[in-house]
């Protein structure tokens, strides 16, 4: 019997022949060795039984969920080709942004969709990468609709896809075109990322997945995918005003390393213009020493003291080709040729193709550069659902100052501005400005009407009698009896009014979900979901709201932030909403979730099981494990309170059920991927019976 496994799944494979076993049960079968290989036969039989669902495959998963370890060095790094494959057969789809749908052109590169400039720009950065020795591939790519459709469904229902955590249709960043996940498992493939991907336009976007990179424009420009080339050889070229192929088009540019000659060591004579680069060619014209030549095109020819250089120029009419050895590269012309013309951008890099903000064009005029013509450059950001800065973000952080009050009234006594928030390219209603009291509040001494005075028209009288009461309210007087807001009272003690008693003023936030306007505006839960709700805006799986299951999103606005998310030490943010930032150099015990890498542990182990990332400590056995945890998938221990119960199992898969895991702990497993341990305890019980019935029979 030969026993094979792979990462989720345990193989046997029995090796007797039906024909095998005839042979032998002839041969002698009263021996004692026939009776053991029967019994093992009737094991196999049992046990191939239990292993009757369809054949496992490299792809094959089970509901224990996606099995990732991060260790210090104990797997090989996957190679890839030096070259992107890279199909320019083009299809139009769908894509979306923020919900939005828009016509995009997709190729192939990889095996995976990608938008067609997204595509070229990766394709230049990967060659970039393999003259430096690294293999960058695309992982994932565009995704239609129908496909995250298919992805969040999974992450509603747990019934497929482990699960995974995946965005609202529509929002997901993939759908777009210009995001895709790279293979930075790889860590050669992660730094050169890192250092490079800048320059040609890639950029992390989700700090929590160092794999996923997004272009929205910037780099040098080419790829093989898009229109039909103008040339492929200075031949396809017809103008003389562009001779020169590059990159498909007829340009002017000379060779950038000599845009001018300077003719020199003629003695004084004149230089001949020959037709083609020797002297057997015909001559065209002459040019005398030290005249300053444009470059048109530069190429090898004929040797002429050792130089075999020869310059195309235009002098006075007369083009031509003059010899390296008569010319030298000069300045002489300036910085650059007449009627040249370059892309050009004179606000920040980084703002360069994002939103609005674009590059535009140059011209060369008397060996210099002219002004950027047709650039659009950052402006300041305004309310008009514009991403007018080029951050890359629409409308983000504005708000201004408002007042619904009379004018007159606006900053005096008890009157103060309320304030605007932008959202979509619109001002939100004014909020929090306290406007003039209908009539002044006598004795609180505050000036409620905001006319300037204080408790005018109120009787004058400095003293009270000891014990009697009065109402009083300190805060704003149109939050007075709104909401959870109300009034206390003061009490007259040796002749003076005591401090304000029991009153409630407005909380400075609301409290989301206890049905109550805490900041006294007249508007409950505002800025939360709805009573019995939840409400996720960032389509991270944690919400705010009465309505939400798991645990309340500290930051509803920002995906990576949420009570599940990997806690990065030192960087002032909170990303798993648990008492504030984890300090740096704090490593994390076994059995604590939140590690990222094998360094955030004490152990050096980082295993990914469930769906959840932990601590952990290598294992095959359970006894190999702390107290409280088991060893699963014979690989690492795991908490046995984090494990699942039946009942979770088959809300998730109806195939699933729940089992031991050697003697304790419990997870989820289906019929098609291990073998019944029912199924195995059939084959041994019936080998001991087959055993008891033979030695119970008469010798013959």
């Amino acid at each position: 019997m030969l026993s094979t496994g792979s990462r989720h799944t345990r193989v046997v494979v029995c090796s007797f022949t039906k024909r095998q076993h005839i042979q032998m049960l002839r041969n002698d079968m009263s021996t004692v060795r026939m009776k053991v290989l029967y019994g093992v036969m009737l094991f196999c039989i049992a046990v191939l039984t239990s292993c009757s669902g369809a054949p496992p495959t490299t792809m094959q998963q089970t509901c224990e969920g996606e099995v990732e370890l991060h260790h210090d060095h104990s797997h090989g790094e996957y190679g890839f080709s030096q070259q992107a494959l890279i199909n320019c057969s083009e299809r139009k789809d769908t894509g979306y942004v923020k919900g939005k749908s828009f016509s995009i052109v997709v190729v192939t590169v990889d095996g995976k969709p990608v938008e067609r400039s997204t595509a070229n720009a990766y394709y230049v950065m990967q060659q970039a990468a393999a003259k430096s020795g690294v293999s960058i591939r695309i992982v994932s790519g565009f995704r239609t609709m129908s496909q995250q459709k298919y992805l969040y469904n999974c992450y509603l229902t747990k019934k497929c896809n482990n699960g995974n955590l995946a965005a609202k249709p529509g929002y997901s960043n993939h759908q777009s075109g210009h995001a895709l996940d790279l293979n930075t498992s790889v860590s050669s493939v992660y730094r050169w990322l890192s250092s490079h991907g800048g320059k040609y336009g890639f950029k992390r976007t989700v700090p929590s997945e160092k794999w996923h990179w997004e272009w929205w424009g910037g780099g040098p420009g080419g790829g093989p995918c898009g229109s039909k080339p103008e040339c492929s050889k200075n031949s396809d070229c017809k103008k003389s005003s562009a001779p020169r192929c590059y990159q498909g088009k007829c340009i002017p540019l000379p060779p950038s390393n000599c845009l001018f000659v300077k003719t020199t060591r003629l003695s004084g004579a004149n230089l001949n213009i020959r037709a083609s680069t020797n002297t057997s060619s015909s001559v065209v014209g002459s040019v005398p020493e030290g005249a300053c030549l444009a470059v048109i095109q530069k190429q090898s020819g004929q040797s002429i003291k050792g130089k075999t250089t020869w310059y195309r120029i235009d002098y006075k009419g007369s083009k031509g080709w003059i010899s390296a050895a008569y010319a030298d590269c000069s300045s002489c012309g300036g910085v650059c040729q007449t009627g040249q013309t370059q892309s050009c951008y004179t606000g920040p890099a980084k703002t360069k193709g994002v939103g609005p903000c674009k590059a535009g064009t140059q011209s060369c005029s008397s060996g210099k550069w002219g002004t950027c013509k047709s650039e659009v450059k950052p402006t300041s950001e305004a309310c008009d659902g514009k991403d007018n800065d080029c951050d890359g973000k629409t409308d983000e952080s504005l708000t201004k100052e408002c007042y619904t009050g009379p004018p007159n009234t606006k900053g005096i006594g008890a009157c103060v501005v309320g304030q605007q928030t932008c959202s979509d390219g619109k001002w939100s209603a004014c909020k929090d400005d306290v406007k003039p009291a209908d009539k002044e509040v006598c004795g609180n001494e505050k000036d409620d009407n905001c006319d300037g005075q204080v408790d005018e028209d109120c009787p004058t009288q400095s003293t009270c009698k000891d014990g009697d009461t009065r109402a009083c309210y300190d805060g704003p007087a149109n939050t007075k009896n709104i909401g959870a807001c109300k009034e206390g009272q003061a009490v007259c003690e040796n002749g003076s009014w005591s401090a304000c008693q029991n009153q409630v003023l407005p909380g400075s936030t609301e409290q989301c979900g206890d049905e109550v306007d805490n900041n006294c505006n007249g508007e409950v839960d505002e800025g939360c979901s709805s009573t019995g709700t939840c409400i996720d805006n960032d389509q991270d799986g944690y919400g705010v709201g009465t309505g939400c299951t798991k645990p309340q999103d500290c930051r509803d606005d920002d995906p990576s932030i949420h009570p599940n998310a990997p806690e990065i030490c030192g960087n002032g943010i909170d990303e798993d909403c648990q008492q504030g930032d984890l300090p740096c150099g704090q490593k994390l015990p076994s059995g604590q979730e939140g590690c990222r890498l094998a360094d955030d542990c004490q152990s050096g182990l980082c295993a990914r099981f469930d769906g959840v990332t932990r601590c952990s400590v290598s294992c095959k056995t359970t006894s190999e494990c702390p107290q409280d945890m088991y060893c699963t998938t014979e690989k690492f221990c795991w908490p046995k309170n984090a494990t699942k119960t039946s009942t979770q199992c088959a809300a998730g898969d109806k195939s699933a059920r729940c089992f031991q895991v050697r003697g304790s702990g419990c997870s989820c497993q289906t019929s098609r991927s291990l073998p019944e341990p029912t199924h195995g305890l059939l084959g041994l019980l019936v080998m001991l019976l087959w055993f008891r019935r033979r030695k119970t029979q008469p010798t013959q």
